[in-house]
């Protein structure tokens, strides 16, 4: 009898290993797909989807192996199938659905960096609510399913007996798992994303479209870091550098002030071309005014919806973001570490930097970061003089403002860098009051029912906060149409407004929709130029700069040596290697790549692909490497020469 029993508790325990091995192959294999499902949303059923198409991919198996992992880590712990089956599927749940309200509302997936992000991240929280729909419940019951099935397991493991029945020899078992699990997952990760997938074949081989494949863990697990090898940056800087003439600079030419606004959310209105909706007054109508007397265009914008700090990083540092995994994380990946910028090339030029924003310095960590650019002056929300507030928020009235009140202030060859907050979403916190009941210059009709009312106050805050940037800028033109000193004012702005579904619907802006005249729409930002030199003379009866530039889709990152070039500084070894891209890509982005004259790219020459690899190769080092080219926004070059 006894050893009847003990058969019978033998093949309990073999079933019930050969079940829950099952069921786990079963959830790891499948879920990546369900993932993958919930994020796209696409009209097939998830049968077609899975079984009905070749997208078997080595993505998708990495994922499996980390969750096979990370179920095997959650047992050690636990102890119960169960259990650790639901704690992973509650987990995978949330983390797919925030990276679903980020794609749809930014474009790129969540990140495990943007958890550094905490004001961010409180934000992004708000964001967290779950509507009814077709792929949530699938993704629900299929949860429910394997939680349930493994629940029943663990009922009969229990009639069968524990495999190991010592206590104590169960904990060493577990612990010992655990342990050899993590080592196994961290070793994995590091070896996927740095021998399997290299950064070669990642990014320089891949011109765009970098989160079409929106594999959920693959993308959450990408950190810049763990790329370690790329190459190396003391020769891709001289290969580069070799290819790029130095431009002649005039001895004793003067130096203009600068002033650059990048102003949030700050978008071209002309792109909505939908008979859905009507304004009250053309939004762009004070930039139109100053056609005559600025230079206007629009550049190429890396981010969509979101990701401030993208376009910010790109002007200050000129570095592409395209070629770093994260976007808003830029500053967050660098505290504490010295990136050259603009404000070391300034500095060397002997200009006083100044950096305004009307926000608190805490967010994305600007405070500490703006001191490591070394800013001679640093201005946040407490430390402005004017506050005025557009709804939420300080006012461009009141930046352009401070702009003019420090302006005043005495000194030569200024520098002010200014970033708005003004038409930012509003979900950040502030201590002023907000105006619930702003009277706002322009409304909007249109289509009954094509908007829900919320949707509408938020389209119509943005459309007014764009007509007011305008202002605002027209403002400063005024004041220094009459200043006598040698002046250039640049704004630009740094993504698209984080619209609505449904307004982009009435908009008749289609995200999804991959053409080029689409991804201009809707990548595409503001620039605006005004200067008084060409009014002003030399002793030799000439301008001492070099020609106009020319607007029509550049890159935010040429922004400043466009601005710098036009001024007539000197150059440095990163306005050369910026001219250098320049002259093979208007715009190299993570939607598009354009070639010099504006057109589309799907492959690239063997001397275009390696100028993006050389780049690449010196950007991860003054990022994440020995910083060997760190001189690289000295004027004059590194050692005041052609070449390093």
């Amino acid at each position: 009898m006894k050893m009847h029993m003990s058969k019978e508790c033998r093949s309990k325990k073999i079933l019930f290993v050969v079940m829950v091995l099952g069921i786990l192959w079963m959830y790891a294999t499948y879920v990546p797909y369900l993932l993958d499902y919930y994020i796209i949303r696409p009209e097939t059923s998830v049968f077609s989807f899975v079984f009905g198409k070749d997208i078997i991919n080595t993505n998708y198996e990495f994922e499996g192996v980390i969750i096979g992992l990370g179920l095997g880590l959650l047992y050690c712990v636990t102890a119960n199938v169960g259990v650790s089956v639901s704690v992973m599927s509650l987990g995978l749940l949330l983390l797919t659905h925030a990276s679903y309200i980020k794609y749809i509302n930014r474009k790129e997936l969540l990140r495990i960096n943007d958890l550094k992000l905490t004001e961010a991240a409180g934000m992004a929280a708000g964001y967290i609510h779950f509507n009814y729909s077709r792929y949530l419940l699938l993704l629900v019951i299929f949860f429910l399913l394997s939680g349930a099935a493994c629940f029943g397991l663990g009922l009969l493991n229990k009639q069968a007996g524990k495999i190991i029945s010592q206590r104590r020899l169960q904990f060493a078992v577990r612990v010992v798992c655990a342990i050899v699990l993590c080592v196994v997952t961290v070793k994995y990760t590091d070896y996927y994303f740095n021998s399997k997938l290299t950064l070669d074949e990642v990014k320089a081989l891949s011109l765009n479209g970098e989160e079409n494949n929106r594999y959920v863990l693959y993308r959450f697990l990408q950190n810049d870091s763990l790329y370690t090898s790329v190459g190396d940056p003391q020769a891709s800087y001289q290969n580069l550098l070799s290819q790029s003439p130095v431009s002649e600079t005039k001895e004793g030419a003067q130096k203009p002030d600068i002033i650059v606004i990048m102003n949030e959310s700050w978008w071209n209105t002309d792109h909505i071309a939908s008979d859905k909706v009507v304004f009250s007054k053309d939004p762009m109508e004070p930039y139109k005014k100053l056609e005559d007397k600025c230079i206007t265009g629009w550049l190429t914008s890396n981010v969509y919806g979101g990701g401030t700090v993208s376009s910010e990083a790109e002007f200050l540092t000129g570095l592409n973001t395209k070629y770093f995994v994260q976007t808003s994380t830029f500053y967050a990946n660098t505290l504490g570490r010295k990136i050259p910028s603009v404000v070391d090339y300034l500095h060397e030029l002997e200009y006083d930097t100044e950096a305004i924003h009307p926000y608190y310095g805490e967010f994305y960590s600007r405070d500490q970061v703006y001191q490591t650019f070394g800013f001679d002056r640093i201005l946040f929300a407490e430390d402005m003089q004017y506050k005025d507030i557009y709804t939420k928020y300080i006012s461009d009235e009141s930046l352009a403002n401070q702009i003019i009140s420090d302006y005043e202030r005495p000194g030569e060859n200024k520098f002010i860098w200014a970033l708005s907050i003004a038409n930012h979403i509003r979900v950040l916190e502030y201590e002023a009051e907000p105006k619930l009941d702003y009277d706002y210059p322009i409304s909007a009709e249109l289509e009954e029912g094509a908007v829900s009312q919320e949707d509408y106050d938020t389209m119509i805050n943005y459309i007014n906060g764009i007509y007011l940037a305008n202002q605002a800028f027209e403002q400063l033109v005024e004041y220094f149409e009459r200043v006598d000193k040698p002046v250039i004012l640049v704004m630009y702005g740094d993504h698209i407004p984080s619209f609505p579904e449904s307004v982009m619907s009435a908009f008749e802006l289609n995200t999804d929709d991959q053409s080029v005249e689409m991804m201009k729409k809707t990548y595409s930002v503001p620039v605006i130029l005004w200067s008084n030199l060409k009014n002003r003379e030399s002793n030799t009866g000439e301008w001492e700069g070099r020609d106009e530039p020319e607007f029509r889709g550049q890159a935010i990152y040429y922004l400043a040596e466009m601005i710098f070039s036009y001024a007539g500084l000197p150059d440095s070894d990163m306005m050369r290697i910026k001219r250098l891209e320049r002259s093979e890509f208007l715009a190299d982005t993570r939607t598009m790549v354009l070639d010099r004259n504006g057109e589309p790219m799907t492959r690239c020459s063997q001397k275009q692909l390696y100028i993006m690899k050389n780049m690449q190769t010196v950007e991860y080092d003054l990022m994440f490497g020995e910083n060997m080219c760190g001189d690289i926004w000295k004027p004059g070059g590194a050692q005041g020469g052609d070449t390093p």
